[in-house]
């Protein structure tokens, strides 16, 4: 306990219990191997007894002998007797693949799983007026059920009328196919999939019955697929329009995940298999890789080093002992050697299709704006991109056997354009992966095309951070068994107020009981007071949002691999990646905890930016919303929506509420004010008085039913496309009126965000006349 325990609190955590295992199978390893070497050398006196059986003096030794393999004719007998069996060493049946790693098995390829919903938690602040038969009318009602989504197949529950706190308890069976191809292309198609979760409301009324979007959430497939165990149990965090505000409880889904398929298809061999980015292009395109280094990562001269160019490639010739390839491959080597499972990103594609080192791809950037609240408004406000991962030549050859039929279901992870738009979409997590396989735009080029990766949308939040004079690194860790970044800001003015009292309370506890005992104890302690001088802020540049370390509002990632910047690259060497953890350490300067990835003395120089052009230009810049453009974006969506209601629900009569749009209109006016204030009180305070006192606005004993949503884009169809699927324009109840309101907000290099308030008010008496 006193050896293992981190938290000095008499107590192992799950971290502390994996140390204690891994030093509990080294121990054991030992002892294994010290017993193979003595039945080895039991084995040797037996054959030098057999060739000098004449000598009496050795009658002893061989009786010895004789009973000792009389009883342990076998090694395995030996080890099981000693309690030292390899138990790790089970037959299981092997991937068929040949010596490039393509994988066609299909009994690896096909899946199935099962998926149980339980119940859903705090549904009922949803509540909905509903007219029941012979019961009358219901004021605070639903009728919910859920769709699960995976690899494009979509299967529903079933509907449980007037059930507020709804228990399903019913399963969904999904089989799907992975394409075949090259481990490396499967896995980032695992990576991409995920199990959709959406809650809807169904409402028969009406001409037609439709359905409301409540809630959405997402669970990875690698999650369930990398799981030790065959069932996971998971209460789903789902995500609501609201979730901004921080004003209605926490949505719970009880959900239960199983992998169906044969354990001996297990996908962990896959996994064990699997080979990183940067292998591939060590085996594939080496030569381009060395010669880009030596030219396109450091500031160097070109009398240090002689390119010579043959037919077949570029072979590079440096006067210096060590080549920046050479020196790359020797500390990966070394990192590869300590943490097996730790995957250490060190190089990426730029723009010009070049590899270089990631500190290339970052540069302090001078921008308009000057708070860390307002860039990481300006950089969530951009577009997620719905780029195709890219799949090698040899995959792709495989699917060329296939129809176009076959790849479009195969290729299912393609997410809509209109769901690039949304913060909360019904169709991709914000917590959406990447690929190290793809290239990386400047931040010139990601403002040209308005989309940005997760990876862009990191690197050009770190970008803005450090030209306003932050520590900002870019952070590479794991989000649910996933590869997820974001960017971290390491603040040494002073740390929180958490940390002080993390340390009070440590050293009361030396106090109670000694402390000092621990081995962890001088190590804890000083990052106890390492902590109070520095303030760890976490960023997601997804959403904006930002999470000091160590407080109850915690980040969802927990697992960190490594950090860089523009100069350098930091490599966690710690024994575990969780910075939830006490004895985690963020002391950079600290080689026992972060190893840089270049060394101080290092004679390559420094490190180059990836792109010549480093300033961006601000077009046009407003902090109020332009009427024009607002006008003709909401009689625009209007139209749409009178087209589409006429079109494919065949409703002739379509009309707008115009006393409660002009209400609406003039509350969202100062909203994106109040989002960029990060405060938690005036955000919640706003949303509460947003739709309250309404009724004012409405007719007697009518009802208002809608929802505030935020766009990343003003393109009409696109937000019409994303309304519909949330089922916002789908109600046919007679004499029903439209209410849609909307504000166009404009940053800088015409970025812009849209606000927009839909819902419909409808006569209560009608239900009596259904």
């Amino acid at each position: 306990m006193y050896q293992y325990d981190s938290s000095c609190q008499g107590s192992l955590d799950f971290e502390d219990f994996c140390v204690f295992i891994g030093d509990y199978l080294l121990t054991l390893n030992e002892a294994r191997q010290k017993a193979i070497d003595y039945y080895e050398k039991m084995m040797k006196k037996r054959d030098l007894n057999e060739r000098d059986s004449s000598d009496l003096e050795n009658e002893d030794i061989e009786e010895e002998i004789a009973l000792f393999f009389e009883r342990f004719p076998e090694l395995d007998d030996y080890l099981n007797a000693l309690c030292l069996y390899n138990h790790d060493d089970i037959l299981v049946d092997e991937i068929d693949n040949d010596e490039e790693l393509i994988v066609n098995d299909p009994n690896v390829l096909k899946r199935k799983f099962q998926v149980r919903i339980y119940s859903a938690i705090n549904i009922e602040q949803f509540f909905r007026i509903k007219y029941r038969e012979n019961v009358g009318i219901e004021y605070g009602s639903l009728d919910p059920f859920v769709k699960v989504t995976l690899a494009g197949e979509s299967k529903e529950t079933t509907v449980l009328i007037g059930a507020t706190k709804p228990l399903w308890n019913q399963d969904l069976i999904f089989s799907i196919i992975v394409p075949p191809g090259e481990i490396q292309d499967i896995q980032s198609w695992v990576e991409t999939q995920s199990f959709y979760f959406e809650l809807y409301d169904f409402n028969s009324h009406g001409i037609v019955s439709h359905t409301e979007l409540l809630a959405t959430g997402s669970i990875p497939l690698s999650q369930v697929l990398y799981s030790t165990k065959k069932t996971v149990m998971i209460d789903l965090l789902m995500h609501t329009s609201m979730d901004e505000f921080e004003i209605s409880k926490p949505v719970y889904l009880e959900i239960l995940l199983e992998d169906l398929t044969a354990e001996k298809w297990s996908w962990a061999k896959v996994r064990d298999k699997y080979t990183y980015p940067e292998e591939v292009w060590i085996n594939k395109y080496l030569p381009k890789l060395k010669y880009d280094l030596e030219n396109e990562v450091f500031e160097r001269n070109n009398d240090n080093r002689k390119v010579v160019e043959t037919k077949d490639d570029l072979e590079i010739e440096s006067i210096e002992l060590d080549t920046v390839f050479g020196y790359y491959q020797s500390v990966c080597s070394n990192l590869y050697s300590v943490f097996k499972n730790r995957m250490f990103s060190v190089i990426g594609l730029n723009e010009n299709n070049n590899f270089v080192f990631l500190p290339c791809l970052l540069t302090p950037i001078s921008y308009v704006y000057k708070t860390k609240e307002e860039i990481a408004r300006f950089v969530s406000l951009i577009p997620s991109s719905t780029d195709i991962l890219p799949i090698s030549d040899e995959s792709r050859n495989i699917l060329s056997s296939f129809s176009a039929i076959n790849i479009s279901k195969l290729y299912y992870y393609i997410p809509n354009e209109s769901s690039a738009i949304q913060f909360y979409s019904t169709s991709i997590t914000p917590y959406n992966t990447d690929s190290f396989f793809r290239q990386f735009n400047s931040p010139n080029t990601i403002l040209f095309k308005k989309r940005a990766s997760l990876f862009e949308h990191c690197m050009i939040l770190c970008d803005l951070f450090l030209g306003i004079g932050l520590d900002a690194y870019v952070a590479i860790g794991k989000l649910k068994h996933r590869q997820y970044m974001w960017v971290i800001v390491i603040d040494n003015s002073g740390g929180t107020s958490q940390s002080e009292v993390k340390l009070k309370l440590f050293l009361k506890n030396n106090k109670l009981y000694n402390v000092t005992k621990f081995a962890n104890y001088n190590n804890l302690l000083e990052e106890y007071k390492y902590r109070c001088k520095v303030k760890v802020t976490h960023w997601n540049a997804m959403t904006g949002q930002s999470f000091v370390d160590g407080d109850e509002n915690k980040f969802q990632c927990k697992n960190i691999v490594s950090l860089f910047n523009h100069k350098n690259i930091f490599f966690n060497i710690q024994r575990s990646e969780n910075f939830s953890r006490s004895i985690f350490s963020w002391n950079l300067n600290d080689n026992t905890k972060w190893m840089p990835f270049l060394s101080q003395d290092n004679t390559f120089g420094e490190i180059k930016c990836s792109y010549h052009n480093r300033i961006l230009y601000c077009k046009t810049f407003s902090s109020k919303s332009n009427i024009e453009e607002e006008y003709t974006l909401l009689s625009t969506l209007m139209k749409l929506i009178i087209l589409y209601r006429r079109h494919f629900l065949f409703i002739v009569d379509t009309e707008f509420y115009r006393p409660l749009c002009k209400h609406f209109q003039e509350k969202l006016e100062n909203i994106e004010k109040i989002i960029r204030s990060n405060n938690k009180d005036t955000k919640k305070e706003f949303a509460y008085n947003l739709f309250s006192n309404i009724n004012e606005y409405l007719p007697s004993r009518h009802y208002f039913q809608g929802g505030l949503y935020c766009f990343k884009d003003n393109n009409p169809n696109l937000i019409l496309e994303e309304l519909i699927s949330m089922g916002h324009i789908s109600n046919s109840i007679p004499n029903s009126l439209f209410v849609i309101s909307s504000k166009v907000f404009q940053y800088a290099e015409g970025v812009k965000v849209v606000w927009i308030i839909i819902g419909y008010i409808y006569d209560i008496n009608i239900y009596e006349l259904l």
